[in-house]
């Protein structure tokens, strides 16, 4: 489970994240949507420990981020490797981390069809690619959190076959799987609950089909905003 409660970030005087609460449970994917600037990016960093937040609290499992010497070995989604390493050598160093054989390097590149590339630099993949190796990186080790930060932005089709497919299996599998985005219309079929961040806080929570029925011009306006 990842929870957080009372989350404020600011950057310099812009309150970027404003006392956000959020909880997103095992088993399900749940998909946090705001427009760009709504604090997405922020919340997936905080959750990373790549950034410390001014107040409010993050657990993982139950437990306080502050606890854990790195938050990598719990949470999928938080390395992010130089552009000049390699595929492989990018998902090896996740592998050296958790004390993983090389071999589930590979097989996770193979996984997310990026096998035949793995031996090329990050700064020469496409968009496309760069996505399904930040996909590749959060599932190694199946660790129980998995947290993506705007997956789908611009994605080609095969790419969101393909991180809709993995991620859909790691839910069912029992972990924790939230995703961000810009875009409900991508999410809609595939995740299970929804989260509308706006002006850094938590609007409206609950569940794809609840808040398209009851919410669906809300949750539309804040993509148009993005146009």
């Amino acid at each position: 489970m990842l929870h957080v409660e009372n989350l404020t970030v600011r950057h310099g005087n812009r309150l970027v994240l404003d006392r956000l609460s959020l909880t997103a449970v095992p088993g399900r994917v749940t998909a946090l949507i705001g427009a760009p600037g709504a604090g997405k990016t922020t919340f997936a960093r905080c959750v990373a420990g790549a950034l410390t937040p001014e107040s409010g609290q993050i657990s993982l499992l139950g437990n306080d981020v502050r606890e854990y010497d790195h938050t990598g070995r719990v949470v999928g989604g938080a390395h992010e490797p130089s552009s000049r390493s390699t595929g492989r050598a990018a998902a090896r160093e996740v592998t050296d981390l958790l004390g993983l054989p090389s071999a589930v390097a590979d097989a996770a590149l193979e996984r997310v069809e990026l096998g035949g590339v793995a031996a090329n630099r990050i700064e020469t993949y496409p968009l496309g690619m760069r996505q399904r190796l930040a996909l590749c990186l959060a599932l190694l080790g199946n660790r129980p959190i998995v947290v993506l930060d705007e997956p789908f932005d611009r994605a080609d089709l095969t790419t969101q076959r393909v991180v809709h497919a993995v991620l859909s299996e790691r839910a069912r599998e029992g972990a924790t799987v939230l995703v961000t985005s810009r875009d409900l219309r991508v999410l809609g079929a595939f995740a299970d609950d929804v989260v509308l961040l706006r002006d850094g806080r938590a609007q409206l929570d609950g569940t794809v089909a609840e808040l398209v029925v009851s919410h669906r011009e809300d949750l539309y306006a804040s993509e148009m905003s993005t146009t």
